[in-house]
């Protein structure tokens, strides 16, 4: 009955009252695109881009330049594989032609502007309408019921992205957290003893069932849990995003919670992209949102490029997303035929330290370091010992200032007693995969 209450009643009252209008009705929808046998699906997606190709040449100034330039219309896209006819978006592409990108049949009140987390070196700006994070928000909802979340039961969230830390800082955030999302994050920004005990109390006292998380923070908590032999709520199932899941780190995260723990690709840009269902033979990407792709990268990896199928108001069309991953178009054995991402690579982040051995995640780093000073440049912070950074910097640095905020920012991470030497270079390398390692550690010693 709580279940219902929540997923009938409070949720949608609450959803309605913040202007998301919809979101079970979607839901429905991608339900119903993930049943459809894979000739269906084509068909599905291949309508959905048809109107987005035409929406973009018809409201952009960007995407009527280049399809007339390459003697390309909306009509040109007969099948999924036409596709090929536009050019890929890059980072470097929506950055220069920010404003031609966006839609011009809209009121800029209706525009909401968003950035993503920068993990790439590169923050990305883009933007959509109330209207179109509907599909976003239905899907996480879809997928992370498909993990076990219920709703009206509380979910725990280990988090070390700062952007997101906007649960209960109003009381009306509070009140919609308790009767609608039902949320206790843990604010993953350094593992420490006491954060993650308040953690455990909060988890135990809200007897939370389901754990939306990143990795690294997880892991930790798990080895915690583990080392102190703590028992634990009974757990219905995990998600884990925002970095690579090992399958060392998901093994081990099972077995301390005992439940199913499941992978999923979501960015900020576009939302849910794929996740794994029970069967764990690939994730499932999103069809009702995603039209995905992968082309060939540099030492034979596979690329890919993402299409967002639902915003209009600035058109994410082969947007080249900065991971790498090979697609898979077989039936998976739970009987689906959505295609399936094999073994997603993204961009790699070390785990860092702080001088007393604790582990700190890379992704606390990214907002307060590598973006917070407003440089421009790509930067690659490389920790050398447990006292000791260095931060390389791409190119000119106009702006003495930037090293220093950097300084102090590393400073109220890890503390006064470190040394950061910043260091000008002309290029910083990628791997061999083609992805690009924003930050490294040297630290070869394991700490526990």
């Amino acid at each position: 009955m709580q279940e219902l209450i929540f997923e009938k009643i409070l949720n949608p009252y609450f959803q309605h009252r913040d202007g998301f209008n919809g979101i079970n009705k979607y839901v429905k929808e991608i339900d119903y695109a993930q049943k459809l046998s894979f000739e269906n699906i084509q068909k599905y997606q291949l309508k959905k881009l048809k109107r987005l190709v035409s929406c973009a040449y018809e409201n952009t100034d960007y995407y009527r330049k280049i399809m007339d330039q390459s003697a390309i219309r909306p009509e040109s896209i007969k099948s999924l594989e036409d596709i090929l006819k536009l050019p890929i978006l890059t980072k470097e592409t929506i950055s220069k032609n920010y404003n031609q990108l966006i839609s011009n049949n809209l009121k800029k009140k209706e525009i909401i502007k968003y950035s993503s987390g920068g993990t790439t070196g590169f923050i990305t700006n883009f933007c959509m309408t109330k209207d179109e994070l509907v599909p976003k928000i239905a899907s996480i909802q879809y997928f992370d019921k498909k993990a076990g979340h219920k709703f009206g039961y509380w979910m725990s969230l280990v988090w070390p992205a700062t952007l997101d830390y906007k649960i209960n800082k109003s009381i009306k955030s509070k009140i919609r957290n308790y009767f609608s999302t039902r949320t206790s994050a843990l604010y993953a920004f350094e593992m420490n003893e006491k954060i993650m005990e308040e953690h455990i109390m909060l988890m135990r006292k809200y007897n939370i069932g389901f754990i939306r998380a990143f990795p690294t923070p997880l892991v930790c908590l798990s080895e915690y849990i583990k080392n102190k032999s703590i028992d634990m709520p009974n757990f219905r199932g995990i998600v884990t995003t925002g970095e690579i899941l090992c399958e060392k780190d998901k093994t081990f995260i099972q077995e301390v919670f005992n439940c199913p723990v499941y992978n999923s690709y979501r960015t900020r840009e576009v939302g849910l992209i794929a996740q794994e269902c029970d069967k764990a033979e690939g994730l499932h990407v999103n069809v009702s949102n995603i039209y995905l792709e992968s082309i060939d990268s540099r030492e034979g990896q596979k690329q890919l490029l993402v299409t967002d199928l639902t915003n209009f108001t600035m058109p994410f069309i082969r947007y080249q997303i900065g991971d790498l991953g090979e697609i898979q178009e077989q039936r998976c054995s739970c009987g689906r035929w959505s295609p399936r991402i094999k073994e997603l690579g993204g961009r790699i982040a070390d785990v860092t330290y702080s001088p007393d051995g604790k582990k700190i995640s890379s992704i606390t780093l990214i907002p307060n370091v590598i973006h917070a000073s407003g440089i421009k440049n790509r930067v690659q912070i490389i920790q050398e010992s447990y006292t000791e950074f260095r931060i390389l910097i791409e190119g000119e640095v106009k702006n003495n200032e930037i090293l220093k905020i950097q300084t102090e920012n590393m400073e109220k991470i890890y503390g006064k007693n470190i040394y950061v030497k910043h260091e000008i270079v002309n290029k910083i390398p990628f791997l061999e995969s083609g992805k690009y390692q924003f930050i490294k550690c040297n630290i070869h010693k394991k700490v526990n």
